[in-house]
């Protein structure tokens, strides 16, 4: 199956067939007794601009991308114990990685009097994966006018220049990244690594038509708007928790009982699902510290088909194990 064949199976997964997904996945027998999630309801005003930062992104979406990640995750969550505690291939962990430390990586280079990149930018991130890349691209809405935003940077050793019609600062300095302004209100952030502009993948999303994995992300975030997470990628996939690859995951997350998170995640084995399962259940945390180990023994996981499906829901005093401040 063609790699692009997949990531339309994952998005299908989100969509509105019969079969079980992690969009309506049942929780997982050992968490049977949970109560479903309490929704938060946001204001007319929060969804209006959160669907409007999604669809500003979303705009931009490479067609041909291999994985994705839209992000709306708490202030302060640690990726890394994320994606151990979900069982997480390295790949799309990487996702989580970028979108989440794009703020760290700007603090360290602009001046302090430019404010903390968290303040330039809008609540949601996109992160993706182009077929042919050498890292992930993230894009954010601008929350701050652009022109602040290309002074502060251009102070941190960055050239400006004009790339087909963008504007585009190349790194002179530390900043891994080239940056890439869209339109007055999105902005991309292209490995430094990538030959030429790096804008081929962006521009084919604004220039193609759009992919089942945009069309799906689309529905999913017009009706969910405050959606925290939503990552698919497409393998093989290595797995350090099993002894074959990964072929599809996909992780979502959703508030829960006010701050807290309820996540759902589903993958599929290339090989035995039953013996895929089993290792989950009894992966292998040593390394991991104890609040992380912890987390990681709370996830319900049951066979649905070729698949592997988890869930767990986490209390906001418990997020702290994720790196989450109350």
């Amino acid at each position: 199956m063609r790699v692009a064949t997949l990531v339309v199976a994952l998005c299908g997964a989100c969509g509105s067939s019969g079969e079980s997904t992690p969009e309506r996945a049942a929780a997982p027998a050992t968490a049977a007794a949970t109560p479903e999630p309490a929704a938060v309801a946001p204001t007319g005003a929060d969804t209006k601009a959160a669907h409007g930062g999604a669809e500003a992104l979303l705009a931009w979406l490479d067609p041909d991308a291999v994985s994705m990640a839209y992000l709306q995750l708490p202030e302060g969550l640690d990726a890394e114990a994320f994606a151990s505690v979900f069982a997480m291939p390295p790949k799309a962990a990487r996702l989580l990685q970028d979108g989440l430390g794009l703020d760290a990586e700007i603090d360290a280079v602009v001046d302090a009097e430019a404010g903390p990149a968290r303040s330039w930018f809008g609540p949601a991130t996109l992160v993706m994966q182009p077929r042919i890349a050498t890292g992930a691209y993230v894009l954010r809405t601008l929350a701050r006018p652009r022109e602040q935003v290309i002074a502060a940077l251009v102070a941190a050793k960055m050239r400006q220049e004009v790339v087909e019609g963008f504007t585009v600062l190349v790194p002179e300095g530390a900043l891994p990244r080239k940056v890439a302004f869209l339109t007055d209100e999105v902005v991309a952030f292209i490995p430094a690594r990538e030959i030429g502009s790096g804008l081929g993948p962006l521009t084919a999303g604004r220039d193609l038509p759009p992919s089942e994995t945009r069309r799906e992300l689309t529905r999913v975030l017009t009706e969910e708007p405050a959606a925290a997470l939503e990552l698919y990628a497409s393998g093989p996939l290595l797995h350090f928790d099993l002894d074959r690859d990964v072929l599809q995951y996909a992780v979502r997350a959703r508030s829960w009982q006010g701050r807290g998170l309820d996540v759902e995640l589903r993958l599929l084995p290339d090989g035995d699902t039953a013996a895929a399962l089993a290792t989950l259940e009894h992966r292998d945390l040593a390394l991991e510290p104890d609040a992380t180990k912890a987390l990681a023994a709370r996830v319900g996981y049951v066979q649905d088909g070729d698949f592997v499906e988890g869930r767990l829901q986490i209390p906001a005093e418990d997020l702290a194990a994720l790196g989450v401040r109350r």
